[in-house]
């Protein structure tokens, strides 16, 4: 019985790991960030938040690299964070590209700026979620 177990678990990640092909990552581009994505066309939406890095409006643009079939929706949540969404109302799969574009602020004091943009913790992506067409969680470990 403990075998049969056991194989169901295995089928259970070999499963969601045959979904979950997708990855998404932060990465500094001039004047600023994006987060980027790739897929292999199963996921339809995902949520995440951008931490570590004080963003005001107008200082992103919202998805940059979405497909006319998507909506993608960036606010500031209560604790200060970017928070993206991106889903189609088709379950149309989520294009590879560029999800979010972060502009660093413009400061009249830009030496100030400079010096606590070095002295700050690199940005970090929480609170990542992937949905597939069914609803399902298929997020890869790595991010959750």
């Amino acid at each position: 019985m403990g075998l049969a177990l056991a194989a169901c678990g295995f089928a259970s990640a070999q499963q969601k790991s045959e979904l979950a092909q997708a990855d998404l990552w932060l990465q500094p581009a001039k004047g600023g960030y994006t987060v980027e994505f790739v897929s292999n066309g199963e996921v339809v939406g995902l949520q995440f938040d951008v931490k570590g890095i004080e963003v005001a409006e107008g200082q992103f643009d919202c998805g940059a690299g979405v497909a006319e079939t998507h909506i993608a929706s960036c606010t500031i949540n209560s604790e200060g964070n970017l928070r993206v969404l991106v889903y189609s109302m088709e379950n149309a799969p989520i294009p590879d590209g560029t999800m979010v574009m972060i502009r660093n602020a413009v400061s009249a004091d830009r030496g100030n700026l400079l010096g606590a943009v070095r002295q700050a913790a690199q940005p970090t992506l929480d609170g990542v979620v992937f949905g597939d067409v069914q609803g399902a969680n298929v997020t890869p470990d790595h991010l959750q």
